[in-house]
C-alpha cells in the first residue's frame, strides 16, 4: 500500500461522518460508538475514560495537524502530517495508545486483560470501522500465540504495524467497513 493510500485509509477512519474533514465531533462520535457497542453506561468510569481519551487524542491531533486553525483537519493537512509521521513510533505511543487502551479495557467485559473473539470483533467493528469479515480475518493474525485470546500487546502491535509501517494485520483493523451509527 502506498503512503498516500495508507494516509487516505487512516483519514477516512477518523472522518466518522464522511464529510471530508476530521473534527472533534468525529472523535466524540467514535468514542460513543465504542461505548454503545458494549452497552456501557455513558456515565460509568470506563465509558468516561474512553470519551476523555478520544478527546485528548483529538486535541493532540488538532494541535499538530490543523495548520489553518479552523477546527477541522482536511485531507491535505492530514497527508502533509502523515508524510513525516509514519516512521515516528513515539507519536503513536504518546497519542494513540492511551485511547486504544481505554477502548480495549471497556471491551474486556470480565476484566481478565484479554479479549475473546466476540469481544475483539465488537471492539474492532466499533472502534476501527472495520466490517465483520475483516475483523474475523484479523483475529487469528493478531492472536499471535494462537491461544484464542487477544491481549493488549498483540492488539497494539497489530495497529502499530499499520500506523507506523503501513503493514501487517493492523490494516484489517482500520476502516473499509461500513460505518454504523
Amino acid at each position: 500500500m502506498t503512503e498516500k493510500a495508507c494516509a487516505r485509509q487512516a483519514f477516512d477512519h477518523w472522518d466518522e461522518d464522511g464529510d471530508g474533514r476530521i473534527t472533534a465531533a468525529d472523535y466524540r462520535a467514535r468514542a460513543h460508538r465504542v461505548i454503545d457497542a458494549f452497552s456501557a453506561d455513558p456515565q460509568s468510569d470506563r465509558a468516561r475514560a474512553v470519551t476523555e481519551a478520544y478527546m485528548r487524542l483529538w486535541e493532540r491531533m488538532a494541535a499538530a495537524l490543523d495548520v489553518d486553525k479552523d477546527g477541522e483537519i482536511s485531507f491535505a493537512e492530514y497527508l502533509n502530517w502523515f508524510h513525516g509521521h509514519t516512521k515516528r513510533n513515539g507519536d503513536f505511543e504518546e497519542a494513540l495508545v492511551p485511547a486504544l487502551r481505554t477502548a480495549f479495557t471497556l471491551a474486556d467485559a470480565d476484566r481478565d486483560g484479554r479479549l475473546d473473539q466476540e469481544e475483539f470483533l465488537r471492539l474492532t467493528i466499533a472502534a476501527s470501522g472495520s466490517d465483520r469479515d475483516r475483523a474475523e480475518q484479523a483475529f487469528p493474525q493478531i492472536d499471535t500465540d494462537g491461544d484464542g485470546w487477544v491481549v493488549f500487546d498483540e492488539y497494539i502491535d497489530a495497529i502499530r504495524s499499520f500506523v507506523v509501517e503501513g503493514e501487517g494485520a493492523g490494516k484489517l483493523l482500520v476502516g473499509s467497513g461500513a460505518k454504523s451509527s
